[in-house]
């Protein structure tokens, strides 16, 4: 199979691209509010450790943009005649270093869960606006400081959570609904780790010419579920308020909609190939 080297510029090609630097946007947007989050999260002063808490969506969406490209080299921009040597080594050892940082970002979602266990119960007699100049916590990665004038309409609960390093309060309501979004998160990030799985699965198989019968429909089945879990994912972000998050899911969605026709042309032109070559 050779892919079509003169690459017409249509609308098709435009759009896609746009959708591609809207996600490398994206990176900013999230790395901006990860910036935010993490000086309350760990009171200014992060650790290494910390870094992947504080920083798992900018990271993880970073390491998928290039990774993206990457993918869109493969199926449809480079000639499979080209697609070896070094420069298939270079490729893959950059998509490496890519799933070393996604995974890593996965482990940094788990983490971010369980940072909510570290709060603990208050006393039913400590009043919110006692404790003026701390933090509280608004939803996931969303926090605002506690002040005289806000102190008494942030809650209406009378139980009060505060954190191990005792800089920031919330309610159970709060905790609850920041902690089901960060549950979202991790799904949602496992699910395009089984993606991107099958999806270098496919392009292996491609390049040998072994997409076909039952390996095709396997990789089928499992990018259906995938794909299934981050329109649920992307749903429940919006009816949360994560409206970033759901732009971000719409956006990916798309784009890996994309690559998912690259690799149905690209296979179909293998079949075409493969029919001259037999009628020779």
């Amino acid at each position: 199979m050779i892919k079509t080297k003169n690459i017409s510029i249509s609308f098709y090609q435009v759009f896609k691209y746009c959708i591609y630097v809207l996600l490398s946007y994206n990176v900013f947007l999230f790395l901006n509010e990860d910036l935010i989050s993490a000086k309350t999260m760990f009171s200014g002063d992060i650790s290494i450790k910390d870094v992947i808490v504080g920083f798992s969506g900018s990271i993880d969406t970073a390491a998928w943009v290039i990774l993206l490209l990457i993918f869109e080299l493969e199926t449809y921009i480079i000639d499979d005649e080209k697609l070896k040597g070094g420069l298939k080594f270079s490729l893959k050892v950059i998509s490496g270093l890519c799933y070393a940082f996604i995974f890593y970002s996965f482990y940094g979602y788990l983490k971010k869960y369980f940072w909510f266990s570290n709060f603990q119960t208050l006393s039913d007699t400590v009043l919110l606006c006692q404790h003026v100049g701390k933090s509280w916590l608004l939803a996931l990665d969303e926090f605002t400081s506690i002040t005289a004038e806000n102190c008494s309409v942030l809650t209406s609960s009378s139980q009060l959570y505060i954190f191990s390093d005792n800089t920031i309060l919330s309610d159970l309501e709060s905790i609850n609904i920041a902690k089901r979004v960060a549950l979202i998160d991790i799904f949602n990030s496992l699910a395009w780790l089984i993606i991107v799985i099958v999806l270098e699965i496919e392009v292996w198989l491609q390049l040998k010419n072994k997409l076909v019968g039952r390996a095709k429909h396997i990789n089928t089945f499992f990018k259906i579920i995938a794909y299934s879990i981050l329109i649920i994912a992307a749903i429940s972000w919006g009816i949360s308020g994560e409206y970033l998050d759901t732009w971000d899911a719409l956006l990916w969605i798309l784009a890996f909609a994309f690559i998912e026709m690259n690799m149905f042309k690209w296979q179909k032109e293998i079949e075409e190939e493969t029919e001259k070559k037999e009628t020779y």
